[in-house]
């Protein structure tokens, strides 16, 4: 590890009457009860496993070996993809939207800093001998600039043929698009994410075309039509408190209704803009319930949960774009990590701008701001105890972990906190334990509320 944060990554979890110890960078999952925990954790500090049972003295070894996992980034520049913000300008009315479509600037961004930023992108990918060209296009909603879209997807398939890339197209949309550009997207995009909040009558309450229309109808028609092609569809779900009970069935509709590679149930954020529009995020336990059970009607279906933040495979020190070497344009040139607003970066005293692309082509990085936001994580007082902290990793760097913000846990917290143990639990073939310990009020605030994960600072029930 190159951090210098000494606190082991050894977490232990009240689960019902059992302990969950978990070790994520030695991908490591076990069930104990109080005593064993208590012996290991001896053990541990005196590294003495003669006491131990042949069980545990196994458990032990692998706790004392060098982790399996290192999860910080090293080495030189290595975007995962490059990010593209046409405008910040949409086609819609979301009553909880604070990216700015409504107050920002109309600025759209230049045709020779796309170019620039592309041609920048298929060096350095090939420089690391990558076989995919990734591209993702943010917004704003980014097909109301057709004409900025086509232009990045035709150099980009033009650089990716001279010098050998496959070209791999995404974007974020609200799926309000027209049929001529569906088509364009079937001919060229290999992932699409949609912004579509479930049934009608959620949908249209938090995502209206505007004042006096719904969005629903037409995005209902181009997930169908999608679903019919090859193209990789996702759907972002926000849950409010109105919608939180229904979130299985949301599921099962998604199931039956289109063809898709993955879901994203999450919680809305509030805002001033929430606030107006009298709308609600779920009460976390509840969320935490419901999402545990809506993801297993999704596999049952061979349609795969999609959230960051819970990452049991690989260990992260970020479940979002910033610490991972991204390289997002923004439509003045800037190059940042992140696709909010600057002045939401500001705000919380976060600098996540990265480098700046000029018109002329002239483009720059400053390679030791990427390294510093690499380890976030490291720099997160309430994520340092916490069993989350190499999955969530902090979340949202501006809107959950910035710098000064409360240490005491938050709604995502507390069910990010629930949905990860049980997902460790169902795992670990204990399915049933999870549903036990899903319907145990108390069982749940013990483990959400839990001050501090770390082995060393168990001292029993």
């Amino acid at each position: 590890m190159q951090n210098n944060n000494s606190t082991p990554s050894i977490f232990i979890l009240p689960v019902l009457d059992k302990f969950l110890l978990y070790a994520p960078l030695h991908e490591l999952s076990a069930l104990l009860n109080e005593a064993a925990v208590l012996q290991v954790k001896q053990a541990l500090a005196k590294s003495n496993p003669d006491s131990l049972t042949p069980e545990l003295a196994d458990l032990l070894s692998v706790l004392q070996a060098p982790p399996v996992q290192n999860p910080d980034r090293t080495g030189e520049l290595d975007s995962q993809f490059l990010g593209i913000i046409p405008s910040r300008r949409c086609n819609m009315s979301c009553v909880y939207c604070d990216f700015g479509a409504n107050l920002s600037p109309e600025e759209v961004i230049d045709p020779d800093i796309v170019v620039s930023a592309i041609d920048y992108f298929a060096a350095l990918t090939e420089q690391k001998k990558k076989q995919f060209f990734m591209i993702q296009f943010f917004g704003g909603e980014p097909f109301v600039e057709q004409e900025i879209i086509d232009i990045a997807v035709h150099h980009t398939r033009l650089v990716g043929s001279k010098i050998g890339l496959i070209p791999h197209l995404e974007a974020l949309t609200n799926g309000y698009f027209s049929e001529r550009q569906r088509i364009f997207i079937k001919e060229y995009f290999d992932r699409i994410v949609i912004s579509f909040d479930g049934f009608k009558k959620y949908h249209d309450k938090t995502r209206p075309k505007n004042s006096r229309q719904g969005s629903f109808e037409k995005v209902v028609d181009n997930l169908k039509y999608l679903s019919t092609c090859n193209v990789e569809l996702s759907i972002r779900c926000c849950i409010t408190s109105e919608s939180v009970d229904e979130m299985e069935a949301i599921a099962q509709w998604f199931c039956e209704e289109f063809n898709l590679d993955k879901v994203n149930f999450e919680t809305l954020t509030p805002n001033h803009e929430t606030e107006q529009a009298k709308i609600y995020p779920p009460d976390p336990y509840l969320f935490a319930q419901h999402c545990v059970r809506s993801w297993r009607i999704l596999r049952e279906n061979h349609v795969e949960p999609a959230y960051a933040p819970i990452s049991l495979d690989k260990a992260q020190t970020t479940s979002c774009p910033v610490g991972r070497d991204v390289l997002i344009v923004h439509p003045d040139g800037t190059i940042a990590s992140c696709y909010l607003l600057k002045q939401d970066w500001d705000k919380k005293q976060l600098d996540l701008a990265v480098g700046k692309v000029y018109q002329n082509g002239r483009m720059e990085i400053d390679f030791e701001k990427i390294k510093q936001l690499r380890n976030l994580v490291y720099s997160k007082p309430r994520c340092e105890s916490c069993f989350c902290r190499f999955g969530c990793a902090g979340n949202c760097h501006v809107n959950s972990t910035y710098p000064g913000s409360p240490q005491t846990y938050t709604d995502f917290c507390i069910h990010t906190r629930i949905i990860t143990a049980c997902r460790l639990l169902e795992e670990m073939g204990q399915q049933q334990m999870a549903d036990e310990f899903l319907d145990d009020a108390n069982a749940l605030k013990n483990l959400a509320l839990q001050k501090s994960d770390n082995l060393f600072d168990f001292k029993g029930q």
